[in-house]
C-alpha cells in the first residue's frame, strides 16, 4: 500500500469528473529533482495555472463535481491530523518497505524539514515569483512573472490547497486551475522546499519520497541516456503511477518537460483508454482505434505523458511493467519506455487492456521534423482498410509536421526553429525531448507559452533538428 502521506495527497488533490454516466477521480503526477524544479517546473506550472480545470468539458457533456469529503479519514491512517502534510512525507517512501530506506529516524533530516516548514510559514526563502523572474526576456524565454492565475497562496493544512481562484477553495465563483490537480514527487529536502515555494503561487501538491535516491548520490542537471540515474528514475515513475492507481484514482503522468496549452480532459475522457501514451514518431493514428488486435499496427509509445485508468487491467499491466524492469536490471540498455511498449503490447492482447495512443496532432513531440504532426481524416480512414497488409510499409503510416515559419532559414534569432499559431492551433500539449539541456528546454518551452499567448511565431525547437 502507498504510504500515508502519499495516499492523503492523492485523495485530497484528485478531482471528481462526471462523463457519460460515470464519475471518475483524476489527478496529474510528476516527479522532479532540485535542478528540474528550478529550471523547468516554473514554466510547466505557469502553463498549467492558465488553464481552467473545466475547460472544454461542457462541449463533451462532462463536468467537474464538487469535492467530496477530503478529510483524509478513509484509510489515511490519521494523515488528516498532520499539521503540515506536504513537508512531512512517510519515511518508508512511496510504497517501499521501511528497510529499503536509509536513515528513517535521521534527526538531521527532521531538523531540516522543521526548518523548511518554519521558513515557508514565515515567508522566507525563494518564492514562485522569484523563480519565474529568472526566466526573463533577456534570456529569450518570454515568461511574464505576473501572468497567469491570480490565486491566493494555498494553505499548508491537511485539507490541501487553501481558498483561492487557483486551488479551488471555498467561495463563490472560485475557478480551479489545472495546476491544482498536479502532485509533484521530490527526492530531497532542497527539491521539496523549491516545490513548496512554487506551491505558494500555483497551488499544486508536493510529496517528498525519502526512500528514493539517485545512484551515485550526486544530482546532475540532466541524466544521461541509459545511465544508472536514468534507469532509477524509470522505476520511480512506475512506482508513483502504481500507487495512484491502487488508490482507485486515474492518473496522468507527465515529465517535467511537458507544456500544456489546453486541458487534456476533453480529449482524454472520450477515449476511455485504460492506458494511453504519446507516440514516439509522427505517424497516422486514430485515438479511438483499439490496439488489442494482432492485425493492428501498434505505434511506438513515448512515456513523457501516460494516462492510466484505475481498473484491474491497467493496474496489472503497470505491475508487469515494473516486473519487466526488474527482470532486465542487468541490461546496460535498460529503458523504461522500451519496456513499456513491450509490456503494454502483451497486456492489450493477453489481459484485454484497452490500449490507445493520444492524437499526436494535439499531443506533440518536439523530436520530429517540422512543427507538430500533420495529416488528414482521409489518412486515418486508411488505418481501417486492411491494416494487416500495410502496417509495415513506412510510406503508409509515417508523416511529418507543418513547415517551419519562413525567416532566416526558418530559424529564430537564437538559432531555433520557428513555429507559429497555424501549427499549434489545435495543440493540447507539447513534449520537449531532443532539445538539449535544462536551459535550452526551458527557453523553448517558455517561448511556446509566450508565443501561444501572444499569437505570434516563436523559436521553439533546436536548430540542429531537421
Amino acid at each position: 500500500m502507498p504510504p500515508t502521506d502519499f495516499a492523503h495527497a492523492v485523495r485530497t488533490t484528485a478531482v471528481r469528473v462526471s462523463y457519460d454516466g460515470e464519475v471518475r477521480r483524476w489527478v496529474m503526477m510528476a516527479m522532479s529533482s532540485f535542478k528540474a524544479m528550478e529550471g523547468l517546473m516554473p514554466v510547466t506550472l505557469e502553463a498549467l495555472s492558465r488553464i481552467p480545470l473545466d475547460q472544454g468539458l461542457a462541449e463533451i457533456g462532462a463536468s467537474i463535481l464538487p469535492d467530496d469529503d477530503k478529510s483524509g479519514s478513509e484509510g489515511d491512517g490519521g494523515a488528516g491530523d498532520d499539521e503540515d502534510d506536504d513537508g512531512k512525507a512517510d519515511r518508508d517512501g512511496n510504497g517501499e518497505e521501511a528497510a529499503s530506506g536509509s536513515g528513517g529516524d535521521d534527526e538531521g533530516d527532521e531538523e531540516r524539514e522543521a526548518e523548511a516548514g518554519r521558513s515557508r510559514r514565515s515567508g522566507k526563502g525563494r518564492s514562485g515569483r522569484r523563480y519565474l523572474q529568472g526566466l526573463s526576456d533577456e534570456e529569450g524565454d518570454g515568461v511574464d512573472s505576473g501572468a497567469g492565475s491570480t490565486a491566493a497562496p494555498g494553505s499548508d493544512g491537511p485539507g490541501g490547497p487553501g481558498p483561492g481562484p487557483n486551488n479551488g477553495g471555498g467561495g463563490s465563483g472560485a475557478v480551479r486551475m489545472l495546476s491544482s490537480v498536479l502532485i509533484i514527487n521530490t527526492w530531497d529536502t532542497a527539491a521539496q522546499q523549491a516545490c513548496l515555494d512554487l506551491r505558494e503561487r500555483f497551488g499544486h501538491r508536493c510529496v517528498q519520497d525519502f526512500a528514493f535516491k539517485l545512484p551515485g548520490g550526486k544530482e546532475e542537471g540532466m541524466t544521461h541516456f541509459h545511465s544508472p540515474q536514468f534507469g532509477s528514475m524509470g522505476f520511480a515513475k512506475i512506482k508513483y503511477m502504481y500507487n495512484v492507481l491502487s488508490l482507485g484514482v486515474d492518473v496522468l503522468s507527465m515529465d517535467a518537460d511537458v507544456l500544456f496549452l489546453r486541458s487534456p480532459l476533453p480529449r482524454l475522457l472520450p477515449m476511455r483508454a485504460q492506458i494511453a501514451s504519446l507516440t514516439e514518431k509522427c505517424e497516422v493514428v486514430d485515438p479511438a482505434l483499439p490496439l488489442e488486435s494482432r492485425d493492428v499496427r501498434k505505434p511506438a509509445g513515448n512515456i513523457g505523458l501516460v494516462a492510466a485508468r484505475a481498473e484491474a487491467p491497467a493496474l496489472r499491466c503497470v505491475e508487469r511493467w515494473f516486473g519487466a524492469m526488474v527482470a532486465h536490471l542487468d541490461d546496460p540498455q535498460l529503458w523504461d519506455q522500451a519496456e513499456f511498449d513491450h509490456v503494454t503490447s502483451h497486456c492489450s492482447m493477453g489481459l484485454g487492456l484497452r490500449l490507445r495512443v493520444f492524437d499526436n496532432r494535439a499531443f506533440v513531440s518536439m523530436c520530429q521534423p517540422g512543427c507538430g504532426c500533420a495529416y488528414g481524416q482521409e489518412d486515418i480512414e486508411l488505418l481501417h482498410a486492411d491494416p494487416g497488409s500495410k502496417r509495415h510499409r513506412k510510406e503508409y503510416w509515417r508523416r511529418e509536421g507543418h513547415p517551419y515559419v519562413a525567416g532566416a532559414g526558418g530559424e529564430g534569432s537564437r538559432g531555433g526553429r520557428m513555429c507559429g499559431p497555424k501549427a499549434w492551433a489545435n495543440w493540447t500539449a507539447a513534449h520537449f525531448p531532443c532539445q538539449g539541456g535544462l536551459l535550452e528546454k526551458r527557453s523553448f518551452m517558455a517561448a511556446l507559452l509566450e508565443g501561444h499567448s501572444a499569437g505570434q511565431p516563436r523559436a521553439i525547437k533546436a536548430a540542429r533538428l531537421p
